[in-house]
């Protein structure tokens, strides 16, 4: 009897699924929120509208919106995992319109879209046989499109007569920023992993945009299929 009950516990210590045996490819996605940290302070300064004096001013621009990512990876042992990433951001909006006592209105409609290819290299201790945290630290490789939708109205003060000027533009930019990122698993069975994950990444955008350069932190939720 002791000789099944240990060989029981042999036979299960090899074919339970456990994070420290795991290596292999894996592909997933992820799904949730993206924040932003300066949006709106950028939309003031960089819309490409004149400033005149006693101007009063209306804004408004995202600062949270979705994000969706595909990933896939080859995880080498208990503790080291390489991922590539495909990352498309939900398209942002900052809006601004001032008007000033000499008789000047200027509005901007300025939208955004973002998207990136990142790299990374990922670290996991395991907890349990189920459950592990993880720490990750990379590059992602963005792209930055911008389309302004500038409309300027002079009413001249000693007429009733108004002037429209349009003075729109479609810009595009790519950089490269640092990411970092945290996060738990937890293994449902041998071919299926849940996750959570945040992950900030650094100085995305330009600052002669509207878009301005700004920190973005993301919060995701994941599933992983494991081959």
């Amino acid at each position: 009897m002791r000789k099944t009950v240990l060989a029981i516990a042999i036979v299960s210590t090899f074919t339970s699924p456990v994070f420290a045996e795991k290596s292999g490819y894996y592909l997933g996605f992820s799904a949730g929120q993206a924040d932003y940290d300066s949006l709106t302070f950028s939309a003031i300064s960089a819309t490409g509208l004149d400033v005149y004096n006693g101007s009063s001013f209306n804004t408004s621009s995202t600062d949270k919106d979705g994000i969706f990512k595909l990933f896939g990876g080859y995880r080498f042992n208990k503790h080291l995992a390489i991922e590539a990433d495909y990352t498309k951001f939900s398209d942002t909006r900052s809006n601004l319109s001032a008007n000033s006592n000499d008789g000047y209105r200027a509005t901007n409609r300025v939208d955004n879209e973002l998207e990136g290819f990142g790299l990374k290299a990922v670290g996991f201790y395991p907890i349990t046989d189920s459950f592990e945290i993880k720490a990750s630290a990379g590059l992602l490789r963005w792209k930055l499109d911008e389309k302004s939708n500038a409309v300027r109205e002079v009413n001249l003060s000693d007429t009733s007569e108004t002037n429209t000027f349009k003075q729109g533009y479609n810009s595009t930019e790519r950089g490269t920023s640092i990411t970092v990122g945290l996060g738990a698993n937890y293994n449902i069975n041998d071919h299926f992993t849940v996750g959570l994950n945040w992950e900030r990444i650094n100085d995305v955008g330009e600052k002669r945009f509207a878009f301005g350069e700004t920190d973005i932190d993301t919060y995701t939720a994941s599933l992983q299929y494991n081959f």
